[in-house]
């Protein structure tokens, strides 16, 4: 599926408009809380864009235990993509597939999405 492509600059910084929804509060997970985690700015990384392929230099982490409660809106993460390869994409929101919990992220400039959802966040979601 497709959603209307967050408007960013090649830097990560909001263009225009968005730039009045990204507030620390709009970065909660399920769950919410007010703790600081919960206020902490998005997950970025400056020298990369949405949509670039990973490099040799870059080092991606696995997932902490719990990723729904760990990744706020907004948050950019590594996926990878059906074709095996690594690319930045920014978490676009939670939904439910098939009964289940999913997250759904933005993986390029077009507004393509993919959706994860059980096992498939550890195999193909990396910070």
């Amino acid at each position: 599926g497709t959603l209307s492509p967050i408007p960013y600059t090649r830097d990560h910084r909001p263009v225009g408009a968005v730039k009045s929804i990204l507030k620390p509060s709009a970065y909660r997970g399920r769950g919410g809380g007010a703790d600081a985690a919960a206020e902490r700015r998005p997950m970025i990384l400056a020298d990369r864009a949405l949509g670039d392929a990973v490099t040799s230099s870059d080092v991606l982490h696995p997932l902490p235990p719990d990723p729904f409660r760990a990744l706020r809106v907004h948050d950019f993460v590594w996926i990878r993509r059906t074709n095996g390869c690594w690319t930045y994409a920014i978490f676009s929101d939670f939904r439910t597939v098939r009964g289940e919990d999913a997250m759904r992220f933005v993986t390029d400039f077009r507004g393509s999405t993919k959706t994860l959802r059980g096992k498939k966040l550890g195999k193909s979601l990396r910070l």
